[in-house]
């Protein structure tokens, strides 16, 4: 595994891969371009000190407990408001289909 660093143009990031190749694919999924012509650089030294890396026995990232939420615990709920007309009696739950009745019903001028 390697540290590479590339992109295109101004989005350029940082990623880990066993080729060079590997590398363009992930820097392409990263800033949502793998159309685009992405170059890659490999990363040996920073501020002088060599990058390696090094397998052992605990991982670098923890993990932690997530509680998984199931659909029945959650009741969602939405109200849809009514839209009245002004003029009679009509009701609807879109301003779209409101606006068409007034179009149609009671045209200006009337």
């Amino acid at each position: 595994m390697k540290l590479y660093y590339g992109g295109f143009g101004e989005y350029n990031e940082f990623v880990v891969a066993d080729s060079e190749e590997q590398a363009i694919l992930k820097v392409g999924i990263k800033i949502n371009a793998p159309f685009l012509p992405i170059t890659v650089k490999e990363i040996r030294l920073v501020d002088g000190f060599k990058i390696a890396v090094e397998l052992g026995e605990k991982p670098f990232i923890t993990t932690c407990d997530v509680k998984t939420i199931e659909a029945e615990e959650v009741e969602i709920t939405a109200e849809k408001t009514l839209r009245h007309c002004k003029k009679c009696d009509f009701t609807c739950d879109n301003q779209g289909i409101l606006m068409k009745h007034y179009s149609e019903k009671h045209p200006k001028g009337d």
